[in-house]
């Protein structure tokens, strides 16, 4: 208990300090800010704007360091940058070589067989107008689309005269997703993406009727479902079926 209650003032104590620097440029107190983290003078279309390109953002990174790109990884940073390890333990980053040795020591020591990560769900918040937050838990997969890590990070944006850039990662301990394990099944035999639904082009897979299968979320006519043996991927909603339903 001790331990995370540090943890949480570390991190506290890392996005305030920023917002301070902010606030004394800002007219705006916030105090006066909405709770869900939208600022009084945004529009919901506005704060969704955003939204979607930082998760953009997100995704960029996340596929510049699948390919081990430190460049193009160093792109999405201003300096200097922190990285916070789930037990506490700060290391910054002054300048682009630091940076990208600190990343190339994660890739190389990442979970043997990583090919991808995909998002399992974020929560945005825009917390000052130059400063935003995105609670991200991920999945990271290998090149049979299975499951080999999840992982969980604050990742803090500044908004810069070159846009958006992440300036601090806070590694969080991460939590089993809060839901029914192998509840569904998929009735007939079906191919699934790993990336997203009507890709146009070949399918990744497909999983034989009767696959257990554990049904993430929605996505219009497709549902993303995790397999009990890892695999995860969109498939046709028809195709899956409640097993109680049988």
């Amino acid at each position: 208990m001790r331990s995370s209650a540090w943890l949480i003032c570390l991190i506290s104590t890392a996005w305030l300090l920023p917002i301070q620097a902010a606030e004394a440029q800002d007219p705006l107190p916030l105090a006066k800010r909405l709770e869900s983290g939208r600022s009084a003078t945004e529009s919901p279309v506005q704060t969704d704007n955003l939204e979607r390109e930082l998760v953009h953002a997100w995704q960029q990174y996340s596929r510049a360091f699948e390919y081990a790109d430190y460049p193009q990884i160093a792109k999405h940073f201003t300096l200097p940058a922190t990285f916070v390890d789930p037990s506490g333990q700060a290391e910054n980053a002054t300048d682009q070589s630091a940076l990208i040795d600190w990343f190339r020591n994660v890739r190389e020591n990442v979970q043997a067989g990583y090919k991808y990560s995909l998002i399992d769900h974020f929560r945005f918040q825009h917390l000052t107008p130059s400063i935003c937050q995105l609670d991200v838990t991920y999945g990271r997969f290998n090149a049979s689309y299975q499951r080999v890590h999840t992982g969980r990070g604050l990742y803090f944006f500044r908004k810069t005269t070159n846009g958006w850039r992440i300036y601090a990662i806070f590694a969080l301990p991460t939590e089993p997703l809060q839901v029914s394990k192998g509840d569904h099944q998929i009735s007939v035999e079906t191919v699934y993406y790993t990336t997203g639904p009507q890709q146009g082009r070949a399918p990744d897979g497909k999983f034989p009727a009767g696959t257990v299968v554990t049904v993430l979320k929605e996505a219009g006519s497709y549902r993303l479902v995790e397999s009990d043996s890892g695999i995860v991927g969109y498939v046709e909603s028809g195709s899956v079926e409640r097993i109680a339903d049988q």
